[in-house]
């Protein structure tokens, strides 16, 4: 399992593609993220620092990410687009 906290598994797959990969990369990012505050004192400047351009990381991605698949909910007229 190693630093993982979030191992990809084929039952998260919702099988479009690129909603498959952009998944598998915000378990990467919340993986790094989560492994920056197991092996890093965040009251340490540097580890602090890093912690933060993790997070922001996280953030953009999810909203690219949100983004992505409000286009395509939208394209397909997606019924119930607005509650999820």
């Amino acid at each position: 399992m190693g630093d993982k906290w979030i191992i990809w598994s084929e039952k998260f797959e919702v099988g479009y593609k690129r909603v498959d990969v952009q998944h598998r990369e915000l378990i990467n990012i919340i993986n790094d993220l989560h492994a920056a505050v197991e092996r890093g004192n965040l009251s340490v400047p540097e580890v602090n620092d890093k912690f933060k351009i993790i997070l922001k990381r996280t953030v953009d991605y999810a909203t690219y990410h949100f983004a992505t698949e409000e286009k395509i909910m939208n394209i397909i007229n997606y019924s119930d687009t607005e509650n999820h």
